[in-house]
This record gives structure tokens, sequence and C-alpha cells, in this order.
């Protein structure tokens, strides 16, 4: 079992009643995993220029994260997240930021050890997506990052990162997924049971660690996380950028969920929640 941090932002409890429709709920939570050598992401001065080995933040295998990468990855986040671009700020979650682009880092190399490809087609139907849903168009979007001063492609590098990650996904285990009479009748008595308990609707940030000292670094960052969100920061734009889990899509919303299909954890840390409020980090296992 891998242990876990989870932040949860909570929605009104949904109680049992006559006729009532099964609901479930949503946890968000917030993460990085990644293993690669960091240099100098602390050091000040903008980067000089994206291959420049001054520049360098990080080495995943044989692939070079820059300096500029990163700095433009801060930027993409700072515009789309709702956090307010302060020195404190940005100098808070760029290593958040930095493990984020070596998950990425990692991911498509994996995808390329498989052969998976993105064709920019894809690319450019997430970037139309994202668009529809912020209700602009795409040269709107693009636009916007760039008086942010983010360049359009560090937005079609995460997204290309993105739909790679969930071809692997799907190569990997959607061949092994059977779901037989058994196990439809199981989930349908389920649902009749969760419908007579109480519900929460909930979102969650996830973050993974594999060791303690990894566990020190993640509980930092969940909770710088978690003040720039009680700051005003909207849950769902910083799920999108730090999230590892897979309703990071949805801005960590999983929607409702019964009580009873919590862990102990989280479900003591929900019943002390008001309504759209973020909790503090909770540690579980995954």
């Amino acid at each position: 079992m891998r242990p876990t941090l989870t932040t949860l932002a909570s929605s009104s409890p949904r109680f049992p009643g006559p006729g009532s429709l099964l609901r479930s709920f949503f946890i968000k939570q917030t993460g990085a995993i990644g293993v690669a050598l960091m240099l100098g992401f602390f050091a000040s001065g903008p980067a000089t220029a994206a291959g420049d080995v001054q520049g360098i933040a990080a080495i995943v295998n044989d692939s070079v994260i820059s300096r500029y990468d990163l700095d433009q990855r801060v930027q993409l986040v700072m515009a789309t997240s709702g956090i307010q671009p302060t020195p404190e700020n940005i100098e808070r979650i760029r290593e958040q930021v930095l493990r984020s682009l070596i998950d990425e880092k990692l991911q498509m190399q994996e995808a390329e050890r498989l052969e998976i490809e993105v064709q920019q087609e894809e690319v450019d139907s997430a970037v139309d997506g994202i668009s529809q849903r912020a209700g602009m168009t795409r040269d709107q979007i693009l636009s916007y990052l760039k008086g942010n001063g983010v360049d359009e492609v560090a937005l079609y590098t995460q997204i290309r990162a993105d739909t790679a990650w969930n071809k692997v996904i799907s190569a990997r285990f959607a061949p092994l997924v059977e779901i037989g009479d058994d196990e439809v009748a199981e989930v349908m008595q389920r649902i009749s049971q969760d419908a007579e308990q109480v519900q929460y609707q909930l979102a969650e940030l996830y973050l993974g660690f594999d060791n303690p000292a990894q566990e020190r670094e993640m509980s930092v960052g969940a909770q710088r996380l978690v003040e720039q969100m009680r700051a005003g920061a909207p849950f769902s734009s910083v799920a999108q950028q730090f999230s590892q889990a897979a309703s990071a899509a949805n801005g960590g919303d999983i929607g409702w969920v019964a009580e009873s299909q919590l862990t102990p954890e989280i479900a003591n840390a929900i019943r002390n929640m008001s309504v759209g409020t973020v909790s503090d980090p909770v540690r579980t296992h995954n």
C-alpha cells in the first residue's frame, strides 16, 4: 500500500429519503512523483535559453528540463490556477511544478517505450475543449496566455503529456478489464445500500510519496497549496495543475459518494468540515 496525502474540498452532505436517487461524492488530491537529478531550481534570475547548460533545472534519465521550461510552466500555473503571482507564491510552488514536469518526462518516456504517439489533432482537440469550457475561442486562450508571458508550447507540452499517459494507462489496463454478471449484481446491491446512507460531495487533490523524506517534502507542498486555495485560488484549477489522480481532468470532481465508501481517515476529516471549505492534508494509503 502506497501512502498518500489527500486534501478535501467539501460540499453539502446528502441524507437519504423516500425515493432518493443514488449520488456519489467527490474527493480531490494533489500529487507529483518522480525520480531525477534536480539542479538549482531555487536559483534566482531568468533562464538564458531553453537549451542553455547553465539553465538546467533537472535531468530525467537522458532528458533535460531547462529552467526556461520550468519558468514557463510556473507562469502557466499562475495564469490558470488563480494563485496570485507574487514572488513568494512563485517560489513556493516552484518545486511542486518541477516535480510535475519530472512526472511528465517519465510518463512521456514510458509512452515512447511503448511506441505510443499523440497526434497534433488530439492536442488541438484538447485545447478546443479547454477553450469551450472557459467560454473562449482557442485564439483567445492563446492570446490570454501570451499576455501572461506564457508561450503556447508550454500548454501544448502539458496536454501532449497528459494525453500520452492516458493512452499508456488504457494500453496497459484496458485489455485486463472484464466485467461479469456477478460483478454487476454486486455493484447494484452496493448502490441500493448506499442510497440509504449519508452521502457527501467532495473534491480531491492527491500527492503521493514513497519514503519519509518525500513525505516531509510533500507535506510542506500540500500545505502551501491548501493555503493558496483558502486564500482564494479555485480548487478545480489547482487540482488540474497539480493533482495526479484521474479526477484531475475534471478539476478533482468525483461526484457524490456514500460515507461507507470513504476510508476512516477521510470520513473523519469530512465530518467536521463546512460546505465550501478545504481540509488540511489527510494521510492515507492508496
